[in-house]
């Protein structure tokens, strides 16, 4: 920020200067270009009239990337895709003797700024999803890719559609959306890069047929118990279809509104999903839902009957079994159903009634009843009896046909990860909860078919194992990335992709993937090869986002990661205060640099691959050394080691850390697994030695899967 001011005030003098009377004022002009493509040159060439003699070019700010030739005041250079930004208050000034006149003046160009944007091989910022036109209610999800460097600040999804649909959604997780609405919708991404430049995906156009979709009886919300006792917890479960997303969730779980606290309370303490403790008495739990853009949906469940821990109750049964909350059976047909009695005799009952919702009309009188349950739907059945006394009990249950569902499960020690190189493996199990026909595939991100792990075949309700050694149905290794692990099975003839239940939480309560930082620094030398540390550890597969900065500042300094999955266990990488061109950054002691992670955790059906390498932290010393002489030692150089964790061509680049520009590069081929050890002896690829001062190491690695996260570090040159 200082030297912000030093410049502004510096290119006001000069203006002021440059600012006289006279007919033969000398001039600079010319219309700088205002951006370039990465990989391509620049090329930017004032005018300078009303000299007379030389005339000397100066200029304040000029990118890292760049030259400057002072005797012409050309400014040229070709930035690559590290280089992606705004390099802003370039000022451009020429100095010399006017024509006529005896003192020397200087003017200057008007301040201006170069973007380098992204070059168009680069894809950018792009969007994919596996299907563009269905039928309402349509649920598809749409992906996100980049291949620009650095981190963002934030995403935002746009969708919009006829009849004024307008969707906002920021995360950079996918985004599945249900189109309940025919029409044309168009999706795309925005994003804010760290730099301060905005990108824009490519747009996906999706075309939805047929009639607006009610998609109300797609929410299911019940409750563990209908028929309790006091200071039992009752939890509450609400079923929400894919796609959908919730915007608010309004619960009155007991008729009273002031119970809200008490119901946050057991909901943070119980993980999340809704739960209370009732007093005896009957209650009518209720929950509003807010979604798609405003629209609204209160759903209730049977009323719950709560008696005294020492009170007459009844309870429902079938086939001998006591009921309780949801009741599932294997398929539609009628059943019967009876109950039982506590602390009160059946011959005390005078009156015995069973109703089929909340209505008034009588289904049975006798101690049984035989009803009809329908696919999709929930049934609810009521029971009211009256004792000699005049007492009324109650209870009740709600019938449904079970989903076809199955258990998926990773295998203890193992998770949803492959990796070539060291014959990982993905190990799981699925387990039908009935007997059907499925099949189990693996499939990329478009939903492109890359492995069978079973064909379609009956299936008993037995765990059956499976394992994936990331080879597709030629017996080709697929490259690195996400694939999904998916479940199809067959039912009255279709074949329909099995999707797990999801649930809308009490707000606050969304599980997440937990993230144990378990490293931290008070103090650090950035320069001594001692840099920020930013180490934590994973309990299974992440989509990660890493960036450097300072808490005085909101942008990102640094990108490391940027929505890059990763597999379980520990990770690190180090930050050296440098930018993102590699350029160290003069920082005070009130300076606070940290550390920014964010972490998206995938569906348990996500499956990693990857076989690249991965680079430990680079040690270089001594930390500051003189290339011409050798200070007792066997050789004048610095000395570079780190590990690389399976064979890998090495890849150094070194910068001048004051600007930027590129002095030395070269690469290793075919480094074998464990220590690399790079000497330096400070000269740049001409063989001449370069200037004294700071430079920065850039280490990346690269095998047949793709390249590894670099890692970095300092040297000084003395002379």
């Amino acid at each position: 920020m200082v030297r912000l001011r030093l410049v502004s005030l510096l290119y006001i003098l000069l203006i002021f200067v440059g600012c006289g009377g006279g007919d033969n004022e000398p001039k600079l002009s010319g219309d700088p270009q205002l951006d370039v493509k990465a990989n391509e040159m620049y090329e930017f060439q004032p005018v300078a009239e009303g000299f007379e003699g030389g005339v000397e070019f100066n200029i304040q700010n000029k990118p890292a990337w760049a030259d400057f030739d002072e005797s012409s005041g050309r400014l040229f250079g070709v930035p690559n895709v590290s280089d992606l930004g705004v390099f802003d208050n370039i000022v451009i000034s020429v100095s010399g003797l006017p024509e006529g006149g005896e003192e020397s003046k200087s003017v200057s160009l008007e301040a201006f700024s170069i973007t380098v944007l992204p070059a168009e091989a680069d894809n950018t910022l792009t969007i994919s999803s596996p299907a563009t036109q269905g039928k309402a209610p349509f649920s598809v999800i749409f992906t996100p890719t980049t291949s620009i460097k650095g981190a963002f600040n934030s995403f935002n999804w746009s969708v919009k559609g006829e009849n004024g649909f307008e969707k906002n959604a920021n995360t950079a997780s996918p985004l599945e959306i249900m189109f309940d609405k025919p029409g044309s919708y168009q999706v795309s991404l925005m994003g804010e890069h760290g730099s301060g430049v905005q990108y824009v995906s490519n747009e996906i156009a999706v075309e939805i047929s047929g009639s607006e979709a009610d998609i109300s009886s797609y929410f299911k919300f019940y409750a563990s118990s209908y028929a309790t006792t006091e200071l039992s917890l009752v939890r509450f479960y609400l079923e929400y279809p894919p796609g959908v997303q919730i915007e608010n969730l309004a619960w009155d779980l007991d008729g009273n509104p002031e119970n809200v606290l008490v119901e946050a309370l057991w909901s943070a303490l119980e993980g999340g999903f809704p739960a209370f403790q009732y007093t005896p008495g009957v209650y009518q739990p209720q929950v509003t839902i807010t979604y798609g853009g405003g629209k609204s949906l209160m759903l209730e469940t049977p009323p719950i009957t709560v008696v005294g821990l020492f009170d007459p109750r009844i309870n429902i049964l079938s086939d001998g079994d006591l009921l309780s909350g949801q009741y599932l059976v294997s398929s539609p047909g009628e059943y019967e159903f009876s109950f039982q009695t506590y602390l009160i005799s059946k011959s005390n009952i005078v009156s015995t009634k069973w109703y089929l919702g909340d209505t008034d009309e009588i289904i049975g009188n006798s101690e049984s009843v035989v009803i009809p349950i329908q696919a999709n739907e929930l049934t609810p059945l009521i029971l009211e009896v009256e004792d000699l006394d005049g007492n009324v009990l109650r209870s009740s249950v709600e019938v449904a046909v079970s989903d076809i569902s199955f258990d998926v499960v990773v295998k203890e020690d193992s998770s949803f990860f492959v990796d070539h190189v060291s014959s990982k493996t993905a190990e799981f199990s699925i387990t039908p909860f009935q007997s059907v026909e499925f099949s189990v595939v693996v499939e990329n991100q478009s939903r492109e078919l890359v492995k069978t792990l079973r064909e379609m075949a009956p299936g008993d309700n037995i765990t059956y194992g499976f394992e994936w050694n990331g080879m597709d149905d030629f017996g080709e290794p697929v490259s690195d990335g996400g694939y999904n692990l998916v479940t199809y099975y067959s039912n009255a003839g279709d074949i329909i992709e099995y999707k797990k239940k999801r649930f809308a939480y009490y707000e606050g309560g969304f599980p997440t993937n937990s993230i144990t930082v378990f490293s931290d620094q008070e103090e650090y030398e950035p320069f001594n090869n001692d840099p920020l540390r930013a180490m934590f550890s994973l309990g299974q597969v992440s989509q990660i986002t890493i960036a450097f900065g300072f808490q005085q500042v909101p942008a990102p300094v640094k990108g490391v990661l940027t929505s890059e999955y990763l597999p379980p266990g520990d990770h690190e990488f180090y930050w050296h205060t440098t930018d993102d061109q590699g350029v160290f950054l003069e920082i005070d002691a009130e300076t606070a640099p940290q550390p920014g992670i964010w972490i998206y955790t995938p569906p348990n059906d996500f499956i990693l691959v990857k076989s690249s390498p991965l680079l430990g932290k680079v040690e270089t010393s001594p930390y500051v050394f003189n290339p011409r002489s050798k200070y007792g030692v066997s050789e004048s150089v610095s000395i570079s080691k780190f590990t690389v964790d399976r064979p890998a061509d090495i890849h150094v680049a070194i910068n001048d850390a004051d600007s930027g520009k590129l002095v030395y590069e070269s690469t290793i081929e075919d480094h074998a697994s464990g220590l690399v050890q790079f000497k330096w002896n400070g000269t740049d690829n001409s063989g001449n030695f370069v200037a004294a001062g700071r430079y920065h190491f850039t280490f990346s690695a690269e095998n047949e899967h793709g390249p590894s996260v670099s890692q970095n570090s300092l040297q000084q040159i003395w002379y």
